[in-house]
């Protein structure tokens, strides 16, 4: 008996060592592969795209339209255009970022809008993401008072670098605008049509061709 209970207590604390071994710490990731799964390179949110470097005339290609007829805003007292730009060159077009294209409105005088009376920055609009290969059309509101009776000329800009017409893109040419001789309120063209008037924005869906 004296020679036996050593014998069982060593097999005893080697079955108990054994069985800690074979046991361990718990797998942090389940064997069915539905645990958490640490997040990868892949699921990081897109960026979001800009323009920091200047374009050069090989790069673009755009036509400009007017969509639909502009209408006048009694309540902003501003003229609404809708400008549908398509994208037909071989790099996306982007307001945002260093160097970013947005469209712009001018005001030309007899010779032209880099001369007085002409305003060459009249307003600016930022430019949504236009892919190549598709149109958007944008909204711009041009403020009535500063009309004068002058052409409205649209093209887009590449800030800080060039005007489009630069690199051989036509302007859009659109009428000239001011106020209505015999109506208080109102914003006629160039052939004393009153435009037709509005009390709200009407917003413009983007459109889009691929």
């Amino acid at each position: 008996m004296r020679v036996c209970r050593p014998l069982c207590l060593a097999i005893c604390m080697s079955s108990l060592v054994a069985l800690g071994a074979c046991s361990g710490a718990p797998d942090s990731t389940p064997a069915d592969g539905n645990g958490p799964v640490a997040a990868s390179e892949t699921d990081a949110p897109p960026v979001a795209p800009e323009i920091n470097e200047a374009l050069v005339p090989e790069q673009v290609s755009v036509s400009l339209s007017l969509a639909g007829k502009p209408v006048y805003l009694e309540d902003e007292d501003a003229l609404l255009l809708g400008i549908t730009i398509a994208n037909n060159g071989q790099t996306d077009l982007i307001g945002s970022g260093s160097k970013p294209v947005n469209l712009g409105a001018s005001l030309l005088g007899p010779d032209g809008a880099g001369t007085p009376p002409g305003v060459r920055d009249f307003v600016r609009v930022p430019l949504p993401l236009i892919a190549r290969g598709t149109e958007k059309t944008v909204r711009m509101k041009l403020p009535a008072k500063s009309l004068n009776g002058q052409t409205v000329q649209v093209q887009l800009v590449q800030e800080g670098v060039a005007w489009f017409d630069a690199f051989g893109q036509a302007p859009l040419k659109l009428d000239a605008y001011s106020p209505c001789n015999n109506a208080s309120g109102a914003l006629c063209n160039s052939s004393g049509e009153t435009v037709s008037a509005a009390n709200a924005s009407v917003e413009q869906a983007p459109q889009e061709r691929q």
